[in-house]
């Protein structure tokens, strides 16, 4: 839908008898606000909506207009309102829900948790992207699409070495303890 045109010169839409060239509302408002009054007192005295006027402010800031104290419809002048600093409120961006969530459960538990329950826990992560990695390569082998290169191949031992490390490492009442689930 096209943008509402209103005279130049009176600022009533496209129906009055003054002659003056039709334009937006938003040249309208910058053309015929006073800088030193608020939005909503030049919204009020032009018939404009105050964010109206809010836009036409901005364009008239990008070129070096501003007022350091601005006049309410009350009367009373004010200090404009200062620019937020530090970190933006809200969400940050690109992260969704369950993203924060997990962060945040991340965040928590490293606060909690001994140095031991930190390392199980980093254990368990990188089986896991073991697991899913060994999950993608059968996927490709049942499309055809899956070649090991060289390097793929020597991380794969290296890993494999390493975790044969780790089993050697434990003292053989873990070992008996532990649950091995296999294939």
């Amino acid at each position: 839908m096209g943008e509402r045109l209103c005279c130049s010169k009176c600022g009533k839409l496209a129906a009055c008898s003054c002659g003056a060239p039709y334009v937006s509302k938003l040249k309208y408002a910058a053309a015929h606000m006073d800088p030193k009054k608020s939005d909503r007192a030049n919204g009020k005295e032009l018939s404009v909506a105050a964010t109206t006027i809010k836009r036409a402010r901005k364009q008239l800031r990008q070129n070096g207009a501003v007022e350091a104290k601005r006049k309410g419809q009350d009367g009373k002048t004010r200090r404009l309102p200062k620019k937020p600093t530090g970190r933006p409120r809200g969400r940050p961006p690109g992260k969704t829900k369950a993203q924060r969530m997990e962060l945040w459960a991340k965040k928590e538990f490293e606060k909690r948790a001994t140095p031991n329950e930190i390392w199980e826990n980093g254990m368990v992560e990188a089986l896991g992207a073991i697991l899913k990695l060994e999950s993608d390569r059968e996927q490709h082998d049942k499309l055809r699409q899956f070649t090991m290169t060289p390097c793929t191949y020597n991380a794969a031992v290296r890993v494999i070495d390493v975790l044969r490390e780790l089993v050697s490492q434990l003292s053989p009442s873990t070992q008996e303890n532990a649950h091995v689930v296999r294939h």
